[in-house]
Parts: C-alpha cells; structure tokens; sequence
C-alpha cells in the first residue's frame, strides 16, 4: 500500500526518489492536523465506506427503471397441409407498471444511500477521534519517557550515595541491596513505557493507513486549551449531532417509504401484448391484442405489509433506544472527564508547586548543609511521582474530551457497517 503524504502548512510530502527508490526522510515532527490529514487520505474504512454510499445510489437507480419489453415470434398451425402454417408474425409484449411503485422502490433505496452517507460521516468521526486518542497517548509517552528517565537517573543517584553511606557506616548492606532493586525496577519502568511508546506508534501508523512510517517526534501539547466542557451543552450537541440519532432516524424514513412500497405492491401491473403477421389461409395481414393482469384475491402482500409495520415500529424504537444510550455513555465519559479535570487542576494548582517547592527548599539546606543530600534525592523522586501521576491524569481527561467533542465515536479501523439496512424486502436483479 502507497501512503499518501498531505499538503499541510509548511511542505509536508514524501516523495520517492527515483533513483535510490526509497522514501525521503519524514519531517521533523508531525502535528496533529497532519496525521488527521494521513488517516483522511489513507485509511481503508473510508474507501469502503464511500463504496457503500455508491452501493446505496446504484440500487436506487436499478429499483427505479422500467422493465424492458419483449419482443418475440408467434407461428399458428405451421405446416400444416405443407403449408407455412395459418399465421405467421410477430408480438410485443409489455409490463405497465401501477401505482408508483418504480417511484417509491427508487425512493427507498434514496433513503439507503442517505443513511449510508451518514455512516460514512461517521466513520471519518471515528478515524479522526481514533487519531487524536492514539496522538494523546504519544504525547504523553514523550513526557513519561523523560519522567522515567529521571527516575532512573534519580533510583542509580540514590544507589551511589547508599554505596557511599555504607562505607561510612551511615547504613548497612539491606538498605543498599534494596536500592539496586529500585535501580531495576526504574529500568523495567522505563523499558515498559519505551515499548509502550513503540506499539502505539505502530497503532497510530496503522491507523492513518501509512503502517511503515518510522517513529517521528510530535508536535503538539498535552495540556487542553479552551475551557471546561459542561454538560447540557455537551448533551444538547450530541442528541443534535450525532451520526448514531441521524441514522436511527433516517431508518424510520426508509421503513416508512418501504411501507408506502409494499403496500401498493396489491395493485396489480398490467401486461399488454400486441402482434401483427400474415395470414396465409386468408393471405392478409392480421393483427392481435391482449390486455391482463392478476386479481388480487388469495395475494395481497398483506403478510410483506405485516413484516415492514414491525420493521417500522422496531425502528421507531430505535431512535428511543440510541437516544438512552447516549445520555448514559456521555454520562459515563463525563465521569471520566470531570474526575480526570478535578485531579488536573489540583496537580496543577496545588500538587506539583508544593513539590517543586519542597525540592526548591530541601536543596537551599542542602547548600546550608542543614539537609543530608539523600532526602533531596528523595524529594526529587517525589516530584517525578507527582509529574508522572499529573501525565496520567491530563491524558485521561483529554481522552474523555476527545470523546465527548467527538460524538462518542471511535475505533477507526473496525470493519464498517454495510450501507444497506436491515429488516426489508430485497430481489436481485430487481431490487424493490
């Protein structure tokens, strides 16, 4: 799969060289807007999904024309006496569609093609909501992964001076052993956030459809901008605005056109037929009519009528039922959002400065020598507990934004629903 490189502010292309027939290095950093530009161009679920909206508008077009006629040889008593019959000729015959049914077939699967242009509106939600999530979750590797490095940095610091103090006796060879352990576990942690860091970059390249793009630096901040979200108007703009109430209720549309559908579907059609040949006992040329339909006595579609109510009532509920279901995911991602935000501010306002202040002091006694420098490496290894916990939570609470922004839609690599709805009457080649 080529992968397509946007346009975005300042030049921002892979080009192939011809002549060493490889990609020329990525820029130094990506931004948000590029990768959302990426997945915009390359990620395969909006190739399908357009394809539906194209499957939707081709049946239209097939519901809605007319059926062809038929022209044919009609041959009476050929020969007979050895002669080339009574009659010989020819007929054309034709099916006179009643009632508008071409009409409303054709305006059905309209309502299709809608409610499959509404999916695939959907799905570029998803993909864009997908790549914010995974680039929140690599901006805040890039900040855990300088955090774990000074914990690192700070557990082999403490171990020097344990290895120091016990050869002054200050402490014994437990406390030292203990303080290799936590060397070990500062290098687990930060093995485990590196990795960590590499499988959400190859999510992330996956996702915008690019899966070899090498781990690039990101651009961007993790800090949120703009004010808090509030929850009427967050409620009030996903009932108005999401894809999932849009298409519950272009559901309802279509089973009420079907409904209109197959409730005329009772009229019966009629067929005419006219010929023309010669006569050979007379020797004239002869002409014929016929003129019939079906009488709807045993037939009336009435059990296809009974199944599109229920379809109709079943959708009807549906619109009830994903309306519900969005008010109780937003309340839970509000939850998540307003608990994340409280933590933030707190980290923010009181946690972090506190800290960074305690080490500020512990340092100034250091220098004063009325502080023994093992509890300044202490000090700094609970500010990096505290930057580490502050990461954690601004990625929580920008995630949960990014949700209730973004219509709860996510997962932009999941096979995308088909565009033709269940529940309805369909025939090939003739859909109806």
């Amino acid at each position: 799969m080529t992968c397509t490189w946007p346009v975005v502010g300042v030049t921002l292309l892979v080009a192939f060289v011809a002549d060493s027939g490889r990609a020329a290095d990525p820029p130094a950093a990506l931004s948000l807007a590029d990768m959302e530009a990426m997945a915009l161009q390359n990620n395969p679920t909006l190739a399908q999904v357009a394809a539906t909206v194209e499957h939707s508008r081709a049946m239209a077009q097939q519901a809605g024309l007319y059926p062809n006629p038929t022209l044919g040889y009609v041959g009476d008593q050929i020969n007979a006496q050895s002669t080339a019959g009574e009659l010989q000729g020819a007929f054309l015959q034709q099916r006179i569609v009643t009632a508008g049914k071409l009409r409303l077939s054709r305006a059905k699967y309209n309502q299709a093609a809608v409610g499959a242009e509404i999916r695939a509106d959907a799905q570029k939600l998803r993909v864009v909501n997908n790549v914010h999530l995974v680039y929140l979750d690599l901006l805040a590797d890039q900040r855990m992964l300088d955090v774990r490095r000074g914990q690192l940095a700070n557990a082999e610091e403490s171990l020097r001076t344990h290895k120091e103090m016990l050869n002054t006796g200050l402490v014994g060879q437990p406390e030292v052993l203990l303080q290799e352990v936590e060397v070990s576990r500062a290098r687990i942690a930060l093995s485990a956030i590196e990795n960590q860091h590499l499988a959400h970059w190859k999510h992330l390249a996956a996702l915008i459809g690019c899966p070899h793009l090498p781990p690039t630096p990101l651009a961007g901040a993790l800090e949120p901008d703009g004010p808090p979200l509030e929850w009427e108007c967050s409620l009030t703009k996903l009932l108005a605005d999401s894809p999932e109430i849009q298409l519950a209720n272009a559901h309802v549309v279509f089973d009420q056109i079907t409904l209109r559908r197959e409730r005329v579907q009772k009229y019966p059609d009629v067929q005419l037929q006219a010929s023309v040949g010669h006569n050979y006992e007379t020797r004239n040329t002869v002409a014929g009519a016929q003129v019939g339909f079906q009488i709807p006595i045993f037939n009336r579609n009435q059990g296809t009528v009974r199944q599109v109510e229920a379809d109709l009532a079943r959708s009807v509920a549906e619109v009830t039922r994903v309306e519900l279901s969005l008010r109780q995911r937003l309340a839970d991602a509000f939850r998540s959002y307003l608990t994340a935000w409280k933590m933030v501010s707190l980290y923010r306002e009181v946690n972090l400065p506190k800290t960074e202040q305690a080490l500020a002091i512990a340092k100034d006694m250091y220098e004063k020598r009325r502080l023994a420098w093992p509890r300044v490496v202490e000090m700094e290894q609970r500010v990096l507990q505290v930057k580490a916990e502050s990461t954690a939570g601004l990625l929580e609470m920008r995630k949960a934004q990014v949700l209730i922004i973004g219509l709860l839609l996510t997962d932009g690599l999941a096979d995308p629903p088909g565009a033709t709805p269940g529940g309805h009457l369909e025939a090939s080649p003739t859909p109806r």
